[in-house]
C-alpha cells in the first residue's frame, strides 16, 4: 500500500509512465493557474500563522539577496515592499538605510506581525495596488512575481507607484521552482523571459540584472534593478 503523499513518487520517480507523458504533465502545470491560483489569502494566512508561532519563518531569511538590494538602496527613501511576508527586508531597509518604509502583503497575519514590530502596511491582493501613482522613491517585490496570476499586470503597478527617477527591485527564482516543483508558483523566469515582460510595459525603464545566490544553497535569484525614467 502507497503511503500519504507518495503518488507523485510512485507515478514520477518509478518511471510508471512514458518520459513524453511526463513532460506534457510538467509543461501542462505550468498553466495551472488558469484554473486555480494557490496564493489565496486564507493560504498564505495559514503559513504565517504557522510560521510565526512555531518561529520558524527564519529559514525564509534572504540575506545576500537583501543585501545586494541594499548596497544600491539610497539613505531615506520612502519605500515599498509588495508581498512583503512578516516584513524581514523592511525592517532591513527601515535600520541600515533609515527608509521610511511601508508594506503590503495578501496575508492579513503578516500585516498584523509587522505593524506588532512598528512597520505599516496594508493588507491587499494585487494586482491593483490599492495606492496612488508616483508615491514611492522605491518599490520591491522579491519573490513576488512567480506567484501571481498575471506577471505583466503586477509589474506594471510596481512601476505605476514608483515615482518618476524612482527604482523598482524585482527578484524572481532563476530558471528553477518551476510550477510542477513548486505548487506555490505559477510562472518561472529566466533573464529572456523577465525581459520580455519588462520591455512589454512600453515605459521608458532602465534596467540591470544580477545574479544572487545565498550562502548554503544550490539556488540562484535573478534581481532586476529598474529605474522609472518616465
Amino acid at each position: 500500500m502507497l503511503k500519504k503523499g507518495s503518488i507523485n513518487d510512485f507515478v514520477f520517480k518509478q518511471h510508471c509512465i512514458p518520459w513524453k507523458i511526463k513532460i506534457m504533465l510538467n509543461r501542462l502545470s505550468n498553466y495551472r493557474y488558469l484554473i486555480f491560483n494557490i496564493n489565496t489569502k486564507k493560504y498564505w494566512d495559514n503559513v504565517w500563522s504557522n510560521e510565526i508561532n512555531n518561529n520558524s519563518y527564519k529559514k525564509r531569511r534572504l540575506d545576500n539577496l537583501y543585501s545586494q538590494i541594499l548596497a544600491l538602496l539610497p539613505v531615506n527613501s520612502k519605500l515599498l515592499d509588495v508581498g512583503c511576508g512578516i516584513g524581514v527586508f523592511l525592517q532591513r531597509a527601515k535600520t541600515e538605510k533609515k527608509c521610511s518604509v511601508f508594506g503590503i502583503d495578501i496575508s492579513k497575519r503578516a500585516i498584523d506581525f509587522i505593524k506588532s514590530k512598528e512597520i505599516d502596511g496594508l493588507a491587499a491582493k494585487i494586482p491593483p495596488i490599492p495606492l496612488e501613482s508616483n508615491s514611492f522613491d522605491v518599490v520591491v517585490a522579491t519573490e513576488l512575481l512567480e506567484h501571481v496570476t498575471n506577471p505583466l499586470k503586477t509589474m506594471r503597478e510596481l512601476f505605476r507607484v514608483a515615482e518618476i527617477g524612482g527604482l523598482c527591485f524585482i527578484s524572481v527564482p532563476d530558471n528553477c521552482l518551476l510550477p510542477y516543483q513548486e505548487r506555490e508558483h505559477n510562472h518561472y523566469f529566466t533573464e529572456g523571459r523577465l525581459k520580455r515582460v519588462i520591455l512589454n510595459l512600453n515605459q521608458n525603464i532602465k534596467y540591470n540584472f544580477f545574479s544572487v545566490k545565498e550562502d548554503n544553497s544550490n539556488v540562484k535569484r535573478l534581481l532586476a534593478v529598474c529605474k522609472k525614467v518616465s
